[in-house]
């Protein structure tokens, strides 16, 4: 609480400062080189037209409970950036600091410094969020949704990581290559008697052997269109305790392959496609027992994995959307996608008449609209969400029956401001 608050007074000394400090040009005055301030600041209002969240009875079977809430005022975000350059563009930084809701503090997201020394090449050495998948590649206020897709929230979300991103910008293609200390991986797999989950958590690098992310944009001659494909690497470890209390290694092998196209049309077409894949292989080798697993939406829920210490997660997302303001000049936009993830598409079926999982794929079909103020720099935006779960069996409210998900859809909206 106290390291958050201190952020927030020295980022509003900053602020304030940088006005007082502001040129005849409206530009800011920096010790040496370029200082320019942004921000990207989201709030609205959530309703609940479904009133059910997932939870368990005292037998521990799952069941629907009420979620306490019809409607409630939400910050969806509220970050601060400082970037610039101090050698003639060829030396530059970048930094954001971002509020955490759930913790109330300020904390320190993006800290990137960059060398452009080669043509087309920039080295940038430090705190860095990861180019892989559509989302994660944008800032965030350039989000056309209020939510991320299934596979940003629940798989592969906008986690930073400590490394150096070789990247090379070209007029028709863009890459990146890139070493890290080591990611956090959801799902949050726990192997059983485990100290922590299996990757690293917040800044601490428990990744013996790093993480390598390589990935390509290609960048054809139809404007608007962008054709993206992504590899991610890793070889996370951690502790466990065996039957002797003995700590021991426990290796995994995870590897993400992404893809996916983006159009966004100069007559206001919007198409977005992308696929997300990743394989996870536990060392046989190691003496631990069941390995467990949490995936569900809302809550844990641990299972034993396949002997064979392997798990599989697919998701993918197709948006396609209308912008009447190119052709038009009306600033509204209509948006729809379908959302789909299966977090273990191993163990959904029965394998030698031993039940290894249930049904856990999940779905998200949205409808939006945003009306644009002045472009992304003011906003606003109506999301309606039809949540959908294969979850079996769930009990009703009144657990005097069984039902398959819960009813959790919700309607959206969410104003927003950046600069």
């Amino acid at each position: 609480m106290k390291k958050g608050f201190i952020l927030l007074i020295l980022t509003s000394i900053l602020m304030a400062t940088s006005a007082l400090a502001a040129d005849s040009n409206g530009g800011l005055m920096a010790g040496f080189g370029a200082i320019n301030l942004g921000g990207t600041m989201k709030a609205g209002l959530n309703y609940y037209i479904g009133d059910e969240t997932l939870g368990e009875n005292t037998d521990g079977q799952r069941q629907a409970m009420d979620n306490g809430k019809d409607t409630e005022f939400v910050l969806n975000t509220l970050l601060l950036k400082v970037y610039g350059w101090v050698v003639d563009n060829r030396v530059g930084y970048f930094s954001t600091i971002a509020y955490d809701q759930a913790t109330n503090a300020m904390s320190v997201l993006d800290l990137k410094l960059g060398f452009s020394y080669i043509p087309y090449t920039t080295f940038v050495v430090g705190r860095i969020r990861p180019e892989m998948t559509y989302y994660n590649s944008l800032p965030e206020q350039m989000w056309k949704t209020i939510d991320e897709p299934l596979m940003n929230r629940l798989v592969f979300p906008r986690t930073r990581q400590t490394g150096l991103d070789i990247a090379v910008n070209t007029p028709y293609v863009d890459a990146n290559l890139a070493i890290y200390n080591g990611r956090e991986y959801f799902p949050s797999f726990v192997p059983q008697n485990a100290l922590q989950p299996v990757g690293n958590a917040n800044w601490l690098d428990q990744n013996t052997t790093k993480d390598v992310h390589f990935g390509l944009v290609g960048k054809p001659v139809l404007e608007g269109l962008k054709v993206r494909a992504n590899v991610w690497y890793g070889m996370p470890v951690d502790n466990f305790k065996d039957d002797q209390g003995s700590l021991r290694d426990q290796f995994a092998k995870i590897i993400f392959v992404n893809g996916g196209i983006d159009f966004l049309g100069p007559c206001g077409v919007v198409l977005v496609g992308e696929v997300l894949y990743g394989d996870y292989t536990w060392n046989k080798k190691n003496p631990g027992a069941d390995l467990q697993f949490s995936h569900d939406r809302q809550g844990t829920d641990d299972r034993s994995l396949s002997e064979d210490y392997t798990l599989q997660t697919l998701s993918y997302y197709v948006m396609a959307g209308f912008n009447f303001g190119p052709k038009l000049n009306v600033p509204v936009e209509v948006l729809a996608r379908y959302d789909y993830l299966d977090p273990d598409t191993l163990n959904d079926k029965t394998k030698d008449g031993h039940p290894l999982s249930d049904q856990d794929a999940l779905t998200d079909i949205m409808g939006g609209v945003n009306y644009y103020l002045q472009g992304y720099h003011a906003m606003i935006s109506l999301n309606y969400i039809h949540h959908g779960e294969e979850w079996e069996n769930v009990l009703t409210k009144k657990g005097d029956s069984d039902q398959t998900g819960i009813d959790n859809d919700e309607l959206k909206v969410q104003a927003q401001v950046a600069f």
